[in-house]
């Protein structure tokens, strides 16, 4: 019998070097998103896929990243990947440095790592931004990403976004960061990602996860959270477009929280909310069992 294969993460890290003074928003992940979608267009030239199970027939490495509900065709398919800019400056002179990461789901071919590595060098040559600032890629590396452990019976965590998450409970938008919309959420990208990329439901019993995902809650500690509104160019409407995001940090405990710890350890590379390709909903984790006697 073959061996049962794990869903595997890899992380590329790269970085740009603006090559004159430049001005863009503080959350770059979108723009970086448009930039890297419009240059595999035209580098890729309709390059296929990697053979992932149920992908639509003929689709190609752009659709599955930018349009996965039509590449498997289902409408809960999210993208295998997550897009990082670990710079919030708004303001760069040149030689500055944008550093970043990409975070690939599953089993990626070199050759398709290959074809991002031109097509972003690409996207940065053309230029970021509505004012096209260039940048020129000057590093680009790749290597494995283990996936993060919680220490044995945890009894509360804190999580911070670093960029504006877009959070939703039940379909309508949350005002903070809520603990079971939180955890709803990654319960549904690992368990979608395990489908698209394995074939396979992801071990566990999701409908006991998702009662006790229900169970978690806020401590009254917690830093508060803030709206924020994430303004983005978008090249197809050939206007800006304002999306409204979330961010701050929440102190999550509750009964259940044992039983959900590998999902929320998870989420610094998950991201959390909705569109996490964006680069939306970057957070870290920080567990707080060595308080407790």
């Amino acid at each position: 019998m073959a061996a049962r294969r794990n869903l595997s993460a890899t992380c590329v890290h790269w970085s740009l070097q603006a090559t004159s003074p430049a001005h863009l928003p503080p959350w770059k992940g979108s723009l970086l998103r448009g930039a890297l979608g419009w240059a595999l267009g035209r580098t890729a030239h309709g390059a296929p896929a990697p053979v992932w199970p149920g992908l639509t027939a003929g689709i190609t490495l752009a659709a599955v990243i930018f349009d996965p509900q039509t590449a498997w065709q289902d409408q809960m398919a999210t993208a295998p990947v997550s897009l990082q800019c670990l710079d919030d400056r708004t303001s760069l002179q040149t030689g500055d440095a944008l550093t970043g990461r990409m975070l690939l789901f599953g089993d990626w071919p070199d050759w398709t790592v290959a074809l991002l590595e031109g097509a972003l060098s690409d996207a940065a040559t053309h230029g970021l931004g509505a004012a096209r600032h260039p940048f020129r890629l000057s590093a680009w590396h790749t290597e494995p990403v283990p996936w993060p452990v919680p220490p044995p019976s945890p009894t509360s965590v804190e999580l911070s976004t670093l960029t504006p998450c877009r959070l939703n409970d039940r379909k309508e938008a949350c005002t903070t960061l809520h603990p079971p919309a939180i955890a709803r959420n990654l319960l549904r990208r690992w368990r979608q990602l395990h489908r698209q990329l394995l074939g396979r439901e992801s071990d566990g019993d999701h409908q006991t996860l998702a009662v006790a995902a229900d169970q978690l809650h806020a401590l009254p500690a917690s830093l508060g959270t803030q709206a924020a509104t994430i303004s983005r160019w978008s090249n197809r409407q050939g206007r800006h477009v304002d999306m409204e995001g979330i961010f701050g940090s929440v102190t999550i405990a509750g009964d259940s929280l044992p039983l959900l710890a590998p999902f929320l350890a998870r989420a610094p590379l998950l991201h959390v909310g909705k569109q996490p390709v964006f680069g939306l909903g970057q957070v870290t984790v920080h567990w707080l069992s060595d308080q407790v006697p």
